[in-house]
């Protein structure tokens, strides 16, 4: 286990190139009216609330979603959106709400943030300011509407296990996490540079089109990620402490792809 103190140190470090200055290489269309997104965060942690609050901005900036198209749960309020806490019944009623009213063929991208864990009886979950709600429960609430496509990523531990619940329950889902179905994870290692990643044109690789897709910025974040998990246990060694696990094992981040959709991130034939 890592000692609180020390973990609370290297997470300040951690958030201190807190997304730059630069502006999103936002989707080149005017599309946004056309999307929907979910942000949920049921902890009490600054670095989470913190969480909530970037993608709200991220969605706005680079997906181009509108205030009045995005549902903001969390444990406090925020700078706009649908608010409501970070409870079960209102992650739950924003999926229903979703599945009677969003037009077929729209988008919608979801986040999730806080604490997960997996447990033999339940399988993967994500905890609530309330309780938890199982990884399949989740996938099965979200996916129940017309969407064309589909982007859920998340960065609580075992968040895998939410974004392999959304690939087998629906082909039309781009879903990743910032560590595997089977391992814990420090959310801000990865999320942090995933959206600074955006912001990067030097990100725009593969193919170079002045965008910088989900693709190109998980792959940048990922190395990224990697590098401070190792620079966690060199700090933990330092302080005499142990961890179980390597920085792979700990950045064992997945990209989950389904059949339909290319390595840059668009549906195939787009």
């Amino acid at each position: 286990m890592i000692h609180r103190s020390l973990l609370r140190a290297l997470l300040v470090v951690s958030l201190v190139p807190v997304l730059g200055i630069r502006a999103y290489a936002a989707l080149g269309d005017a599309g946004g009216s056309h999307r929907w997104g979910v942000v949920i965060n049921g902890d009490t942690e600054e670095r989470h609330r913190m969480n909530a609050d970037l993608v709200y901005e991220f969605m706005q900036g680079y997906y181009h979603i509108p205030p009045d198209h995005i549902y903001f749960l969390s444990t406090r309020p925020g700078k706009g959106g649908i608010q409501g806490d970070g409870v079960g019944q209102n992650v739950m009623l924003a999926a229903r709400q979703l599945a009677e009213t969003l037009p077929a063929d729209d988008e919608l991208v979801v986040y999730t943030t806080g604490h997960g864990g997996r447990e033999e009886s339940v399988g993967g979950f994500i905890a609530l300011a309330d309780g938890i709600v199982k990884a399949g429960d989740f996938a099965h609430a979200f996916l129940a509407n017309k969407a064309g496509k589909t982007v859920y990523f998340g960065d609580q531990c075992d968040s895998g296990s939410l974004a392999k619940s959304m690939i087998e329950t629906d082909k039309r889902v781009m879903a990743l996490s910032s560590v595997d179905d089977k391992h814990s994870t420090v959310c801000n290692f990865f999320i942090v540079p995933y959206l600074d990643a955006f912001k990067d044109p030097a990100n725009d690789v593969d193919p170079k089109d002045g965008i910088v897709t989900e693709w190109e910025a998980f792959s940048s974040a990922k190395r990224q990620s990697l590098e401070s998990h190792r620079r966690m246990i060199d700090e933990m060694r330092r302080h005499n402490q142990s961890s179980d696990e390597t920085a792979e094992e700990m950045s064992s981040g997945m990209y989950l792809l389904s059949p339909a959709w290319s390595k840059d991130g668009r549906g195939a034939g787009k």
